[in-house]
């Protein structure tokens, strides 16, 4: 059925499409039955989002406290979470940062820079 398979990719010759865990058998039958060529990309949507989003560590809760955000340089993090670094750059250091919208991604999520600059006439930036 339509709602238990979402596209993820359509290019010219391959597919990537997300399988609810219940379906899996009955998609990959109607798959062999048609003969078509297929391979599991992950296995466990979840436990990979899991493991690329772990919970903070008490040392990481910690640094939010001290610091007053969750940025570190050891891992990804989600946009929401770059964004909130960057604003709060801007909050800390108003004369230094601002915070620049130059566009949305394709998923439609804006795209921010900062500005670093002292706001002289004639001083450099830094984007």
């Amino acid at each position: 059925e339509q709602e238990d398979v979402e596209k993820w990719y359509l290019g010219e010759k391959e597919v990537d499409v997300f399988v609810h865990a219940e379906k899996v058998p009955q998609v990959k039958e109607s798959l062999d039955k048609d003969q078509l060529e297929y391979r599991v990309l992950i296995d466990d949507v979840q436990d990979a989002i899991d493991k690329e989003n772990p919970p903070l560590s008490e040392d990481e809760l910690n640094l939010v406290g001290r610091k007053g955000h969750r940025m570190t340089w050891q891992y990804y993090h989600r946009l929401e979470d770059i964004h909130g670094y960057l604003d709060y750059l801007a909050q800390t250091y108003p004369n230094l940062v601002s915070v620049q919208t130059i566009g949305n991604s394709v998923e439609g999520r804006p795209l921010k820079v900062i500005k670093i600059s002292s706001g002289e006439p004639n001083s450099k930036a830094v984007w």
